[in-house]
């Protein structure tokens, strides 16, 4: 693996990474200037994904800080790793929906060029896009086949991340524009690869994993998409398994404005009406609402099913309470309740998954009591009155529930 003079920087024992003020002022002048030439250059897409994201222009941001915004839209984190890492490590992070960044960030005399990829770059480059739900699943996909690959399918393979994820164009209704985290984290390379110096082709996939690249200049040819739909049908055709395509749907996102939902194979919602949304005595309100969005997504499923991915409840295990408030055993029991009288109510709500199996460690947070304690069982691995709860509601299912004939 080749070498670099840069060392990543390391967390302190509260997770905080800090970096020297010549770090800070280094990333101020990055981000201001390139936010400057990317104004009618950069993908609608991306440009969405800068405001979703909200990047501080004074200071490098900290990892949770991406987080939290990557968690609450496709699912995605990112992974702080050291300045260079193996291709089976980088396969190993995209598969797991992980995002490698390096915690360093270039120096002054390499403020326009720098081979190895640095925070600026990872962060500015690339997370935007991953907030957008086609760009994710491609790149989730991309690192499950390259897990699965050869050392010689994998030269394949880095050419086609090479010319769609770092050095991509698309067509949009505007003529063409960037989305490659390596042009758009590059003020030289955003002017010159929509110039009409380089060669601009039309994106084939095979194509592009027969042609070589350099990393030491700038490209003589970018593919271009005709839309970041074609992301998303990629990740299908290059699946050998032909795996029906989802992914996980926030709370922002509703049936009148999600607009990647009619690409996907079946529904997977994240919902905590109850919890984050109108919790505590206003759970007979929240059930209102679920419902109320439960009849939009009706009207535009066609057919397709839909499951639950993330619902739950924050429970101290030693809280009880009468009536019922939130935190204690008895809302959490409520709370289930509620979700799974409107998960019975629609047909086409085919599976759930209980946020979370067990109580687990985060950062501190004002939203977390030592951790999340949303589990039905302890950290010890010691089942909260929701576990008993669930065993009555599914040993309770009929076989043919909803339809399904499947046996087991």
């Amino acid at each position: 693996m080749k070498q670099t003079h840069y060392v990543a920087r390391e967390p302190d024992a509260q997770g905080f990474i800090h970096y020297p003020p010549e770090e800070h002022a280094v990333w101020n002048t990055l981000i201001t200037r390139q936010m400057k030439v990317l104004e009618g250059r950069a993908c609608p897409e991306y440009m969405q994904g800068i405001e979703k994201l909200g990047l501080p222009h004074d200071r490098i941001p900290q990892l949770d800080e991406i987080n939290q915004v990557l968690g609450a839209t496709t699912g995605w984190q990112v992974a702080r790793v050291p300045a260079l890492i193996p291709f089976q490590t980088f396969f190993e992070l995209l598969a797991s929906k992980r995002f490698p960044v390096a915690t360093f960030i270039r120096t002054r005399e390499e403020l326009d060029y720098l081979q190895e990829p640095d925070i600026f770059h990872e962060i500015f480059g690339h997370c935007p896009l991953l907030t957008n739900p086609w760009f994710a699943e491609f790149t989730h996909t991309y690192g499950k086949l390259g897990l699965a690959a050869t050392k010689e399918q994998r030269v394949y393979l880095a050419r086609l991340y090479w010319m769609t994820i770092e050095f991509g164009l698309v067509d949009t209704p505007e003529g063409k524009r960037i989305y490659g985290g390596g042009i758009l984290s590059s003020p030289k390379e955003t002017v010159y690869s929509l110039s009409s110096e380089p060669e601009h082709q039309a994106f084939d996939p095979l194509e592009a994993m027969r042609t070589p690249y350099r990393i030491d200049i700038l490209q003589p040819l970018y593919f271009v998409l005709p839309d970041l739909k074609r992301l998303f049908d990629l990740a299908h055709e290059l699946d050998p398994q032909k795996r029906p395509r989802t992914y996980a749907i926030v709370m922002m996102s509703l049936p009148n404005n999600s607009k990647g939902q009619q690409f996907a194979d079946f529904i997977s919602l994240n919902r905590y009406y109850g919890w984050y949304v109108m919790g505590g005595m206003c759970i007979v309100d929240a059930e209102t609402a679920f419902r109320k969005e439960m009849d939009g997504w009706a009207q535009v499923l066609n057919g397709r099913p839909m499951i639950f991915t993330e619902y739950g409840a924050d429970t101290m295990p030693s809280e009880h309470k009468l009536p019922s408030v939130m935190w204690s055993q008895e809302y959490q029991n409520e709370y289930l309740d509620m979700n799974h009288n409107v998960f019975d109510s629609y047909d086409f709500v085919q599976g759930e998954l209980v946020w979370n199996f067990a109580d687990f460690q985060t950062t501190e947070g004002i939203m977390r009591a030592n951790g999340n304690k949303k589990g039905i069982f302890t950290r010890q691995r010691q089942p909260k009155d929701a576990a008993f709860h669930f065993r009555a509601r599914w040993t309770s299912l009929p076989v043919d529930y909803k339809g399904n004939t499947a046996q087991f």
